[in-house]
């Protein structure tokens, strides 16, 4: 009679293995929606040389609990094609630790009247896995 102890061990060590192997998922368990600056979805002008902005998290799986924001990431750039490429040529904010959503100074180049502005954000989670780009 076979011992069915040893493909059991063998199937956990495997598990293990791939496990252990720094396999993460691909993205956050949430995704940062309704992007707001100066309070507003898609503003065509703001009275502010630093205006704010805000996000909401939309979680993957809606019935998750215990969800958090550890960090977060702002790109501004003067056209859609370069935050596209991820390029923020008027503020790339690197990685901020911090679970802030709400009224984000901006930071980057000054601004310039009438001058158009596209940004975008991403969020780390509890796990510290990034989201995709809002």
């Amino acid at each position: 009679m076979k011992n069915p102890i040893i493909p059991f061990l063998f199937i956990l060590a495997a598990a293990w293995v791939a496990g252990s192997a720094g396999i993460k998922a691909q993205s956050a368990t949430f995704a940062p929606v309704s992007l707001r600056c100066e309070g507003r979805e898609n503003p065509l002008g703001v009275d502010s040389s630093q205006p704010r902005i805000s996000w909401i998290l939309q979680p993957s799986n809606p019935a998750a609990r215990g969800l958090r924001q550890t960090a977060w990431q702002v790109l501004t750039a003067t056209s859609p094609d370069l935050l596209i490429k991820n390029h923020g040529d008027l503020w790339d904010s690197g990685k901020v630790s911090s679970d802030a959503m709400n009224q984000i100074a901006y930071a980057g180049k000054p601004l310039v009247s009438s001058q158009p502005v596209f940004w975008k954000v991403r969020v780390w989670d509890q796990s510290d896995t990034p989201s995709a780009w809002s």
